[in-house]
């Protein structure tokens, strides 16, 4: 099973909307189409991979790195790991919030 993540990396072309896909097959298998019989795809995602998923937070002059577990994450699961991250790693125990626009302010979430 491919994720979203893997098949963007191995596309052949176009863009992560709307993109080709190379299957390969085996030199006795007889086949001209594939079926997708399952697909998620969440309205917004993001994609934390791998050596891509540390910043550093400083607090005063204290500094802490903070990992982000590798996945896909929806607005809502990345606001929720992250949130928890910063508090758990604050070397101040200052208390983060995470929000989002309301349904009345612009989105720039492209």
């Amino acid at each position: 099973m491919l994720n979203l993540y893997t098949v963007t990396l191995l596309m052949t072309g176009g863009t992560n909307s709307k993109f080709q896909y190379s299957v390969t097959f085996y030199p006795q298998d007889k086949f001209d189409r594939v079926a997708v019989l399952q697909a998620t795809i969440p309205k917004s995602f993001y994609t934390v991979r791998r050596n891509l998923n540390t910043f550093t937070l400083t607090e005063g002059l204290d500094e802490v790195v903070i990992t982000i577990p590798i996945g896909n994450y929806s607005r809502k699961s990345l606001q929720d790991t992250l949130q928890t991250i910063l508090n758990e790693s604050s070397p101040h125990n200052i208390s983060y919030s995470i929000f989002w626009p309301t349904s009345k302010q612009p989105n720039t979430d492209i």
